[in-house]
């Protein structure tokens, strides 16, 4: 192993690459955590985390006075993130429903591997993934040619976040999510109502601003040109845009976030132009992720149940391993509105 000092992750991840390509071997030990410490040159409690995360992954099995071993051979089922938006592990919305969707898997009696395969030339990494698993998710924008090489290989695939011909789907239901959104912001007597965030790459993106127009148009909102503001999807991101939005259009009394990190950004900019959320401007968010040591403010959002998310992927996947495109469909997962404290009444 590398003397070079690493975090618990990429720790985790050069062992799970031992023991995918065969160099750990199943059923063979694991050195100490002492000694593992000393080749890293880190703390035992980072060895630990790493290791804790390959047992939560079923690669390893950890029981206490015995060494730690590589678990016997289980059928895999790989989770695969084909974008550029991020580590599995490291993901506000994949990471919590991957986490869930392995327990799941342990339970069926699979071992899942967590990946993220993205970008030009990565063709061979992922049919190398292929060829190691019984089944596969693959998340978010899939290239094409992963897509023929799936079809081509007759392997079950489900998709997440994503839509192609030939293939079962898991998708938010984003249209209920912005009507949710957008009703309560009507209830509340705001008609000028702006939309920011997001790209026009991805499909939730483009789902949501497209959920966004039929709100509107459903709730008699008659805007030929509803304001929608693509700009991103992080804090800083929301933050900048929605100074630009407000300089644009001042008339705006609310918007409707593409997720929680741009509303949160939204949120900072309206502060620092001297506005107040939400007695100046209501603020809701999509995603229900922000984590409370992270938020100044409690977001109004749209909740999505991540538990029933993944539910809904592994059924999916198992019906596609026992039925293989007998009846390809999408399964759209509602979501819930969350009032807190970024919107009230307009004044």
């Amino acid at each position: 192993m590398t003397q070079n000092k690493q975090g618990y992750k990429e720790i985790a991840a050069e062992i799970k690459r031992q023991i995918l390509d065969g160099s750990l071997a199943a059923g063979s030990r694991l050195d100490s955590e002492r000694r593992l410490a000393e080749l890293w040159q880190v703390e035992r409690t980072t060895i630990r985390r790493a290791l804790d995360l390959l047992c939560s992954e079923r690669l390893i099995v950890k029981r206490s006075g015995c060494p730690t071993i590589v678990a016997e051979s289980m059928p895999q089922i790989s989770f695969i993130n084909t974008s550029q938006s991020g580590n599995v592990m490291n993901h506000h919305f994949i990471t919590p429903v991957y986490r869930r969707f392995a327990e799941l898997c342990g339970h069926g009696g699979y071992r899942s591997i967590a990946m993220s395969i993205a970008g030009a030339g990565q063709l061979d990494s992922f049919e190398a993934a292929l060829s190691q698993s019984r089944g596969i998710v693959l998340c978010d924008n899939v290239p094409v040619d992963f897509l023929k090489t799936v079809k081509s290989k007759k392997l079950p695939c489900v998709l997440m976040s994503e839509r192609a011909y030939g293939f079962r789907s898991v998708l938010i239901d984003n249209d209920i999510g912005l009507s949710q959104a957008v009703g309560h912001l009507v209830s509340l007597g705001h008609r000028k109502i702006a939309y920011l965030g997001g790209d026009r790459i991805f499909l939730n993106s483009l789902a949501r601003a497209d959920g966004f127009r039929h709100a509107l148009y459903s709730l008699g909102i008659e805007e030929s040109r509803p304001v929608i503001q693509f700009c991103g999807w992080t804090v800083e991101q929301g933050r900048e845009s929605m100074k630009r939005l407000l300089y644009e259009h001042p008339e705006i009394t609310a918007v409707c976030c593409v997720n929680d990190d741009v509303a949160l950004g939204a949120c900072r900019a309206a502060g620092e132009l001297g506005l107040k959320v939400p007695d100046d401007i209501s603020v809701v968010g999509f995603g229900d992720t922000i984590n409370k040591d992270r938020a100044e403010i409690l977001l109004t959002t749209i909740h999505v149940p991540y538990d029933r998310f993944a539910r809904e992927l592994y059924r999916a996947l198992i019906q596609e391993m026992e039925h293989p495109y007998e009846d390809p469909a999408a399964v759209l997962v509602e979501t819930e509105l969350v009032v807190r404290n970024t919107t009230t009444k307009l004044q």
